[in-house]
């Protein structure tokens, strides 16, 4: 009879629902991420002065001009990103920003799939596609942190 209930616990945990994870970037991933994602949001989640700034950064210009303590900082619903193991030339990722979801395909997708990846996301797979996804990604960028290139200034938080 004891050994019936010492079996009977790992069945028990195997039914329990998975706890999302939380996750963090800093840096070189979370300025990319944040750059990648805020380039498809409304201008109501990130301006359209915010995005270009970010655009600044992605291209290597650290000493883009801004306001002295301009910080950039949005919350996203959801994103998820999709790419081929048996097609791969198919990449897709699905956006949740604000009301409005706009959905990136080839380069662009497979660009946030790999910086989802640099950043730490962990990957899923099922019936020949490989899934990195994200809920409530927060990124806050603080432009003259990024500007003194100390390594600092980025930092995104997610939940998978």
């Amino acid at each position: 009879m004891k050994h019936l209930g010492l079996c009977a616990i790992p069945l028990l945990l195997a039914g329990q629902p998975a706890m999302a994870a939380s996750g963090s970037t800093d840096g070189n991933a979370a300025l990319a991420l944040a750059a990648l994602v805020a380039q498809n949001a409304p201008n109501t989640l990130v301006s359209s002065a915010h995005k270009a700034l970010l655009a600044q950064y992605l291209a290597g210009h650290s000493n883009a001009p801004h306001p002295t303590g301009t910080t950039i900082h949005f919350t996203t619903s959801a994103l998820v990103c999709a790419a081929g193991n048996v097609d791969i030339t198919h990449h897709r990722c699905t956006l949740a920003l604000g009301s409005t979801h706009p959905t990136l395909t080839g380069r662009q997708a497979h660009e946030l799939y790999a910086t989802f990846a640099e950043a730490g996301v962990a990957s899923d797979g099922a019936a020949g596609t490989l899934f990195e996804s994200v809920t409530h990604l927060t990124c806050t960028i603080k432009a003259d942190d990024v500007k003194a290139n100390g390594g600092g200034g980025a930092h995104c938080d997610y939940t998978q």
